[in-house]
């Protein structure tokens, strides 16, 4: 965190993290720390590869260096391949997003899950929506069993209340859906 809040010429950061088993600690804090110091930060990739437990206060972390950040306009957040997506951590990295002054696109992607809660998803778009700066917002869900009725029912409902959000890209394709409304 420490490197990253003193470095005044790095625009982009793309950090991945792959095969990790429980990616709970305080990693997350240390580069939320980092990213409510730096200025000159205009782009965060963060993409998580196959992880079976995303627990913890990383959520938190990271949301509040969000939040905090001055510089930063483009977040990409990508989850490929886990397993359980109902834990606290998207909702407090949805805080932070809805306090940003300076986000404009967020790009969340989602791929191949398979527990889906409503609770990740409304808490995240309820966050969204709070935003006064986040004018491009694109969700992708890729081969998710579960999540129609999540996305049919809370999804439209939490992001229609979004106050700054003249464009939203939504994909979704669901396999192993028996129905989708």
């Amino acid at each position: 965190g420490v490197g990253l809040a003193q470095n005044i010429s790095l625009t982009t950061l793309s950090l991945t993290i792959n095969n990790c088993s429980d990616l709970s600690g305080d990693w997350a804090r240390d580069l939320g720390v980092g990213l409510a110091q730096n200025i000159s930060l205009t782009t965060l990739s963060l993409t998580i590869n196959h992880c079976s437990v995303l627990t913890g206060d990383w959520g938190h972390g990271l949301g509040d260096g969000l939040a905090k950040n001055i510089s930063l306009t483009t977040l990409s957040l990508t989850i490929n391949n886990y397993t359980d997506l109902s834990d606290d951590w998207v909702w407090y990295l949805g805080l932070g997003l809805g306090r940003s002054k300076s986000l404009t696109v967020v790009n969340v992607t989602v791929t191949t899950c398979i527990k889906v809660s409503e609770a990740w998803l409304c808490g995240l778009c309820d966050s969204l929506a709070e935003s006064v700066t986040i004018s491009v917002l694109n969700f992708t869900f890729i081969d998710h069993s579960g999540t129609s009725e999540v996305l049919e029912h809370d999804f439209m409902k939490h992001i229609a209340d979004c106050k700054s959000l003249p464009s939203l890209n939504l994909t979704v394709s669901l396999y192993g859906e028996a129905a989708v409304s």
